[in-house]
């Protein structure tokens, strides 16, 4: 619990911000909603979890960094729980799968909270080998994928039950392609897809 604002500053631009793997649930969590978590990097960055890692009951804000991407690296549930909010003007990303390595696994996202430019079922570049999921049950995204440039091996499922979309991609959004079933679940929330 970070009982007041704490500055992670990035010396490279793929970190992690616990080290080593691990299979415990990490839970990052604010004695207050308002308590921040800054994460500070020069540029578009890249920053790892590895293993199953829950965000709740925090403010996330990225300084120096226009563009950064929160990804699960080693397995487990990537979760964003209850009162998280976003306050940066940086485009954050979430993604179940690895970004700058490989994976072989089952890898998974839930986003209860929070405002995100994107957020991807499976892997946003690279290789995931193994079944990825996406259950979105609140919050906000620009646009909800499977995976963006990477290649995915396995089922990928999105689960919309509630918060709002504007943009859904069933397949890979850009030059990615995926070797798999995809199945799209939606229960609630707003689709604004045109």
């Amino acid at each position: 619990v970070l009982v007041s604002d704490y500055t992670h500053t990035m010396t490279a631009q793929n970190q992690t911000i616990v080290s080593g793997d691990h299979s415990y649930e990490v839970i990052i969590a604010g004695k207050t909603a308002a308590t921040k978590l800054i994460i500070h990097y020069a540029g578009t960055a890249y920053l790892g979890l590895r293993g199953p890692t829950t965000f709740e009951n925090i403010t996330m804000n990225v300084s120096g960094s226009s563009n950064m991407t929160i990804y699960g690296n080693n397995g487990g549930l990537v979760k964003i729980g209850k009162n998280v909010s976003t306050t940066s003007s940086t485009k954050l990303k979430l993604s179940a799968g690895p970004m700058k390595s490989n994976y072989n696994g089952p890898m998974s996202l839930e986003v209860n909270s929070g405002n995100w430019q994107d957020l991807f079922a499976g892997c946003y570049m690279y290789t995931l080998n193994g079944t990825g999921s996406l259950v979105m049950n609140g919050g906000s995204a620009v646009n909800v994928q499977t995976t963006y440039n990477g290649k995915h091996t396995g089922d990928l499922t999105i689960t919309i039950n509630g918060g709002t979309v504007t943009n859904l991609y069933g397949g890979a959004r850009s030059t990615g392609n995926i070797d798999g079933n995809v199945t799209v679940n939606l229960n609630g929330g707003t689709i604004k897809t045109k």
